[in-house]
């Protein structure tokens, strides 16, 4: 089964990545003079291989800590790849990279054509990834799509999370201009992601009127 989708010219899908038991997905941008993931993908050959095949200087951007696997941080050391994090989740007790470089929120992300957004709610550290050039945002697990194709609602999740502030981050998330919307947990939605975020929150603020 091939587990490596090209999205665009320059972006690729690891679909079907395990996360203690349940599947997930990671993202890769192949840009001009470098290479960002976002967060970390399974460690097989298949993947290393891949992503050292790209020969480029290669980051991570962790969506959220919890992401930051065992495995994750063996197949960064072996690629000498640093893991960006955000400073918000230095205490998450899921994180379990060696060495990870903290980030602000404030300072750009190391390439101009990627822009980096705090979305606290999920996770005190979680960040979304907005690749303008593409209209695609990478949301880690702030907001994802259900098996309609729709924005799964979760404002009713029972995790230790704060979901008014992840509600809140998805109102400026919305503000954005993006077609397709791909997520860590959750299905991807490809079209009219914007659109469905919009409408998913306009829903939810007249329940609360």
């Amino acid at each position: 089964m091939n587990d490596i989708l090209m999205l665009s010219d320059d972006v690729y899908m690891f679909k079907n990545q395990d996360f203690y038991g349940e599947p997930v997905s990671t993202y890769l941008l192949n840009l001009q003079d470098q290479c960002i993931l976002i967060d970390i993908p399974n460690y097989t050959k298949r993947n290393h291989d891949f992503i050292a095949g790209m020969g480029k200087n290669t980051c991570v951007y962790l969506s959220h800590g919890s992401t930051g696997t065992k495995e994750g941080n063996l197949l960064c050391k072996e690629l000498k790849i640093p893991v960006y994090i955000h400073e918000g989740d230095k205490k998450n007790k899921w994180l379990q990279i060696a060495d990870p470089v903290y980030w602000n929120g404030k300072e750009r992300v190391p390439h101009p054509a990627v822009t980096g957004y705090h979305t606290p709610g999920h996770a005190a550290g979680s960040i979304a990834l907005y690749y303008k050039e593409k209209r695609m945002l990478f949301t880690g697990d702030t907001v994802y799509g259900d098996i309609q194709n729709e924005i799964k609602d979760f404002m009713q999740e029972s995790r230790n999370e704060d979901v008014n502030e992840r509600f809140k981050s998805c109102i400026f998330l919305s503000k954005l201009s993006f077609d397709q919307l791909l997520p860590f947990h959750g299905t991807i939605i490809l079209k009219n992601a914007e659109l469905k975020l919009k409408n998913f929150l306009n829903a939810k603020l007249k329940t609360k009127h």
